[in-house]
C-alpha cells in the first residue's frame, strides 16, 4: 500500500488484518498517511472510519465513512455502515438521510426499508415508517423484523388490535426474540387481556433475563392486580438476573 496506495485488493484486505489484530491506532496512522498521498481513496476513508469507530471516536468515524460514499456513490457499504453508526449514537435524522440516499441509489430492499423505518419511528414519523414497512413486507413476507417494527408503529398510533396482529405475525416467523413477546404483551395490556400479557412477559423474561425492562413491566402488571407478594418475589429474582 505504501508503494501503491490505490491497490483496491490490499485496501480491502488490510482492514481484515486490523480487525484480527485489533491494531486500530496503527490503522489510523496508516490510512491517514495513504490519504495524504491520495485523498480520493474511498476504501481508505472507509477503513479509517471503522478504525476511528473502534477507538470510540464516533464523530471522526462518521465523517470518514461519509467521505467514502461521497467519493464513490456506488459504494453501498459506505452508506450502510455510516448510517448504522449514526443510528447507534442516536443521530437518527442523519441515519435516515443516508439510508434514503442508499434507497434512491440502489432501490428498495426489505432490510433497508426496515432500517429506514426504525429510525423514522425514533423521530416520530409513524406514517412514513409504516409506508416503508409495508413495502418491506411486500418484498419479503417472512421478514419478522418488519412485522415487529410495524407493531411498534401501531403501538405508537394507539391501534392496539393491529399492533397485536403485527407482533403475532413476527413471533410466528421468529419465536426466539424476547422483544417480540414484550411488544405483544404491551398490546395485550391495552386490550385488557391481562393473562395473555403476563404469559408473554414471562416468555420475554425467559429469553432475555438480563433486560430489566421486561421485569419492570411484569412487576407493574402484578401491582395493578394488587398481587404484592408475587411482585416482591419477582423483584428479588429480577435483582439476581437483570442488569
Amino acid at each position: 500500500l505504501k508503494l501503491n496506495p490505490s491497490n483496491a485488493d490490499a485496501l480491502e484486505r488490510v482492514w481484515v488484518s486490523v480487525e484480527l489484530s485489533k491494531k486500530y491506532e496503527e490503522s489510523i496512522e496508516l490510512h491517514k498517511a495513504l490519504l495524504e498521498k491520495d485523498a480520493f481513496l474511498y476504501q481508505a476513508w472507509f477503513n479509517l472510519g471503522h478504525a476511528y469507530s473502534c477507538e470510540g471516536l464516533y464523530e471522526r468515524a462518521i465523517d470518514a465513512l461519509e467521505y467514502s460514499f461521497l467519493i464513490n456513490s456506488d459504494f453501498e457499504a459506505g452508506y450502510l455502515d455510516c448510517a448504522e453508526l449514526c443510528q447507534q449514537v442516536g443521530m437518527h435524522q442523519k441515519a435516515i438521510d443516508i439510508y434514503l440516499d442508499a434507497y434512491n441509489n440502489f432501490g428498495p430492499d426489505a432490510d433497508l426499508n426496515v432500517l429506514i423505518a426504525e429510525n423514522l419511528l425514533k423521530v416520530g414519523e409513524y406514517d412514513k415508517a409504516k409506508k416503508y414497512l409495508l413495502e418491506a413486507i411486500y418484498f419479503d413476507s417472512y421478514n419478522d423484523e418488519a412485522y415487529f417494527q410495524l407493531g411498534q408503529c401501531y403501538l405508537a398510533k394507539r391501534n392496539w388490535v393491529a399492533a397485536e396482529h403485527a407482533f403475532d405475525k413476527a413471533i410466528s416467523i421468529e419465536d426466539q426474540r424476547e422483544d417480540y413477546y414484550c411488544g405483544i404483551a404491551e398490546a395485550y395490556i391495552q386490550l385488557n387481556r391481562i393473562e395473555d400479557a403476563e404469559e408473554n412477559l414471562q416468555t420475554a423474561i425467559e429469553l432475555g433475563p438480563d433486560n430489566a425492562r421486561y421485569w419492570i413491566l411484569l412487576s407493574q402488571l402484578l401491582v395493578d392486580q394488587r398481587r404484592y407478594e408475587e411482585t416482591m418475589d419477582l423483584l428479588d429474582e429480577a435483582e439476581e438476573n437483570s442488569e
